[in-house]
């Protein structure tokens, strides 16, 4: 026989169809045994009683028929993943990959069909060679596929490196081709699947992952007309959900979490939480610039507000001792204990002074160095025993001791009014004197 001729083997143990490959191996193209016991159990060469290469065989002894393929020593199957189907209708909702073998008697029947689903168009695709039931072309079985295949060629990959073992029919709908895996997997997939489970665990480290897109251009991309959306909920209330960013080696952690509606941690139910844990800042930026930056003292860096004059209406800005920032009202209804101010002679007694603040270092400890700007001010160890009113203080919340930190300089502008006021009566009194003198 020349290579690519049919031969039809009539013996009674082991009727079907065979043809030689290029390989010289003869090879059987059908029919498709359908059974629980395997055909023919010992093997022989291609005409002769036993199993020969390519024979093919659905294995119904099990819960999920199996799809197998004689190699020449053993019958080989996949374990995880297409169904097999042996009916005379086709399955409801199929899966790329999944196998169903028409036992009905119209037309049609008695074929082998692989289901293809490329995302844009899903059809059983008849992969019955000839003389199996009809339909197909050719089968065969060699390290590599074979060349200028035609639609619904098998191939029987016989390598023994990835994606070896398996039986693949050629798709084709003038629009695009391709080999398409046929190896069933004992229930609901198709083709060897990228990914790798290692108890409940999956993962794949071996490329890029796109959701919407067949280039993805990092780890992990998704892509939609409209909207694309990524979502992490979380089903326990009094947790949270998070998305952790992390360096491999580094126990610091950026992480954005978002609390369960009966959380109790900080920030309280349904609050979002920004959090670094390193001992870095986190910085804000639009337009390629740093904008605002929160240090990991918690100092708070805003680098335009400075240089940006505001217009039109505006309130002085202030924080309370808890953090919140705000403005003071004046109105009455803000406050209470309203008394007059009579004695600000005290006022008299205060040392204004000139000075050039000195700088801080990285860990905010001053420094020998400091800002050419000269001010006018006063010194709050000088101002404490006069006036304490007018100094704040930092609190320690571990001891709760207060340490002096500076002077409240908005606090002098109503008791230097009042001093104005009672200089202006002062003078008035002595203008009337005065004026009383040099009457005639």
């Amino acid at each position: 026989m020349s290579d690519g001729q049919l031969a039809i083997n009539t013996e009674y143990t082991s009727p079907g169809l065979f043809f030689k490959n290029s390989l010289g191996d003869l090879v059987k193209v059908g029919p498709v045994h359908i059974g629980t016991t395997a055909p023919n159990s010992s093997p022989a060469t291609g005409g002769q009683s036993g199993n020969s290469v390519g024979e093919q065989w659905i294995d119904t002894s099990g819960l999920n028929p199996v799809f197998k393929v004689w190699d020449g020593g053993a019958w080989l199957s996949e374990v995880a993943g297409a169904s097999v189907v042996v009916s005379d209708s086709a399955p409801g909702s199929p899966s790329a990959g999944d196998l169903w073998y028409d036992s009905s008697t119209s037309s049609g029947g008695g074929r082998l069909y692989v289901y293809y689903d490329d995302g844009n168009s899903s059809q059983w695709v008849d992969a019955a060679p000839q003389g199996g039931g009809g339909g197909g072309t050719s089968v065969t079985v060699s390290d590599t596929a074979p060349a200028s295949p035609t639609a619904g060629d098998l191939w029987y990959d016989s390598s023994t490196s990835s994606g070896g073992g398996r039986t693949y029919v050629y798709y084709n709908d003038g629009n695009s081709s391709q080999w398409v895996d046929a190896a069933p997997q004992g229930g609901g997939g198709g083709a060897a699947s990228p990914w790798t489970t290692t108890g409940s665990d999956i993962y794949y480290n071996t490329g890029k992952v796109g959701i919407g897109s067949t280039s993805p251009s990092a780890e992990l991309e998704v892509q939609a007309a409209l909207s694309p959306e990524v979502q992490i909920r979380n089903t326990t209330t009094s947790s949270y959900s998070s998305l952790n960013l992390a360096e491999v080696g580094d126990s610091g952690t950026f992480v954005i979490n978002r609390l369960g509606s009966t959380s109790a941690a900080t920030g309280g139910p349904r609050a979002g939480q920004i959090w670094n844990s390193a001992n870095a800042p986190i910085v804000f930026g639009t337009n390629g610039a740093e904008r605002m930056k929160i240090a990991s003292n918690g100092y708070i860096y805003m680098y335009s507000v400075y240089s940006n004059a505001v217009a039109g209406t505006y309130r002085d800005v202030y924080v309370e001792s808890g953090g919140f920032v705000g403005y003071l009202s004046s109105v009455q209804a803000h406050k209470t204990n309203i008394q007059p101010i009579e004695d600000v002679a005290w006022l008299y007694s205060l040392s204004p002074v000139s000075f050039n603040r000195r700088k801080k270092d990285e860990e905010g400890n001053y420094t020998d160095e400091f800002y050419d700007q000269n001010e006018y001010g006063l010194i709050a160890e000088q101002v404490e025993p006069v006036a304490p009113q007018l100094c704040f203080y930092d609190i320690d919340e571990e001891t709760e001791e207060e340490t002096l930190a500076g002077v409240h300089y908005r606090q002098l502008i109503t008791p230097m009014l009042k001093a104005l006021q009672q200089a202006n009566e002062r003078i008035e009194t002595l203008e009337a004197k005065v004026a009383a003198l040099e009457s005639p």
